[in-house]
């Protein structure tokens, strides 16, 4: 195979026809498997070499991520795969190199990442992607990125965020139950008590909605993200609020509640879902970490 930029690859034909579901583009037309190898042909292709590069590693199932292609390069290597008519299974699945060298770029191109995905309709890579952008801001995503990624993953990415700061409600709408009756306790202290609790929560609901962060986006490569609220975050908040209480019926409940909803936090996660099998609907789900 020859690139644009004239770089000779050696590759196997044989190997290319199996892979490929329409004979790699049509570049090898009337070939036949069997004795494919036995006649070399030079085949012009129209890619760049880095491109066309990072394509025949994938197709031969080798890793390239020591060559360091730029993300453009590797968004371009994924374009040709699927021009090249290369087996979903190859490129970029789970578990295969080219996904995992997508997904460890992840988390400096996020928007990057999850708009590939979502052009190409790799399920496993824009839902890795979407923990990376729940920061995000319909604003912020531009018009390029929303065309490429279509209405139902950008449908999914945006209830995305509103689902996780639902289930945050959820889990910290509740304040602390009421200890039995203490003479040195009145009924009006633990009122004060549960307030306490819900301005804690009020605050971390306010610091979980999309866009508090404010992250700076170039194209499609989001440079700064809002990362996941983490129970220890969580934790600190609560503790701040709880160095007021004076009452050790209130501490011993207040720490209860806390530990309650620091588990229900560290036990679930957001996630993107499909619908049963051919059909479109969209949904969402909490999902328990195993």
């Amino acid at each position: 195979m020859l690139s644009l930029d004239f770089v000779f690859f050696y590759v196997h034909s044989g190997l290319l026809i199996r892979r490929s579901e329409n004979n790699f583009n049509y570049l090898l037309p009337g070939m036949r498997q069997g004795d494919s190898e036995h006649q070399p042909q030079v085949l012009l292709v129209g890619e760049h070499s880095q491109v066309l590069n990072v394509i025949l590693h994938t197709v031969y199932g080798l890793p390239c991520g020591h060559f360091n292609p730029t993300n453009d390069m590797l968004g371009a290597a994924v374009a040709g795969l699927h021009a090249y008519g290369v087996q979903p299974n190859v490129h970029p699945a789970l578990g295969t190199p080219l996904f995992a060298l997508l997904a460890a770029r992840t988390p400096r191109a996020p928007l990057f990442i999850y708009t590939l995905a979502a052009q190409f309709n790799f399920y496993d890579l824009a839902e890795h992607a979407s923990g990376f952008l729940l920061g995000i801001t319909p604003p912020s995503i531009s018009e390029e990125c929303a065309q490429r990624m279509g209405p139902v993953y950008l449908h999914r990415l945006l209830g995305l965020q509103t689902r996780r700061v639902e289930a945050m409600k959820k889990i910290l709408r509740r304040p602390p139950s009421r200890h039995p009756p203490m003479d040195c306790c009145s009924a009006e202290s633990q009122a004060g008590l549960a307030r306490a609790w819900m301005l804690a929560a009020a605050y971390l609901i306010w610091e979980a909605r999309p866009g508090k962060s404010k992250p700076r986006y170039s194209a499609c490569v989001m440079l700064t993200f809002m990362t996941e609220l983490t129970t220890t975050s969580m934790e600190v908040t609560f503790d701040n609020v709880a160095t007021s209480i004076q009452c050790d019926g209130c501490k011993a409940v207040y720490r209860e509640r806390l530990a309650q909803a620091l588990s229900s936090w560290d036990l679930q996660k957001v996630c993107l879902a499909f619908g049963s099998a051919g059909d479109d609907s969209l949904f969402f789900c909490l999902q328990r970490t195993i």
